[in-house]
């Protein structure tokens, strides 16, 4: 059996195969370079949404590489990667999540990357001071992750100045029993928990919230 790194045990049977295809593959032409992109892509996302940063970049970069390898078009695997990218770097920096994100409401994708675009173009509407419009695209758009909708519920709430009701969203997205978010996921709702519960003065809460993030953030970027 091949040996497979410890740091891509936690991969999903799909992107695991990625990469094993990745590793077996002779040479590289402009069809197998294409191959890769996608694969390194996918092995990135998958990274990201387990909370290995420095896995998921190395992987975002190889793929960016390797669309520069080929002489087919892959625009969508390019645009992706440097999503993921900018988000990495602006969760470092501890900057809003969504300060690099333009606007993608005009994406065709029908995979979760249309959910997670989607979220991340509405939560830059409302970082941007624009609420009402981002809860007119948010009621147009088919956003169907729950947690998703949940943080976005949570942060219009807020807008609102409803925090009783953002911290009820924001804790019920934490501790749900049928889904759990990702790391970076949880970081944000964390975030907003924290700013909520302080407007309450929930400081207790807040606290907690804040000490939480501050741990999970160290162990993201250790």
């Amino acid at each position: 059996a091949q040996h497979i790194p410890g740091s891509l045990v936690t991969l999903g049977t799909t992107v695991l195969a990625s990469y094993l295809i990745c590793e077996r593959l002779p040479g590289c032409d402009d069809e197998i370079a294409l191959i890769l992109s996608n694969c390194y892509l996918n092995i990135g996302k998958e990274h990201l949404q387990n909370g290995n940063i420095r896995a998921s970049e190395n992987a975002l970069n190889a793929a960016i590489i390797f669309c520069d390898k080929t002489v087919y078009t892959c625009d969508d695997v390019r645009r992706k990667a440097g999503i993921y990218l900018s988000m990495i770097d602006a969760f470092r920096k501890k900057n809003s999540a969504t300060d690099v994100i333009d606007a993608f409401a005009d994406t065709t994708d029908t995979d979760n990357d249309y959910d997670y675009l989607m979220y991340l173009n509405v939560l830059k509407l409302i970082d941007d001071q624009k609420a009402e419009y981002a809860a007119k695209i948010f009621d147009s758009v088919r956003i169907k992750n729950v947690l998703y909708r949940m943080h976005i519920n949570a942060r219009l709430s807020s807008c609102a100045l409803n925090f009783e009701r953002a911290r009820e969203l924001l804790l019920g997205a934490l501790d749900g029993e049928d889904e759990k978010p990702d790391p970076i996921l949880k970081y944000r709702l964390l975030c907003d928990l924290e700013q909520a519960c302080k407007a309450l003065s929930d400081y207790e809460t807040a606290y907690n919230a804040s000490v939480q993030k501050s741990e999970l953030y160290s162990e993201l970027t250790r």
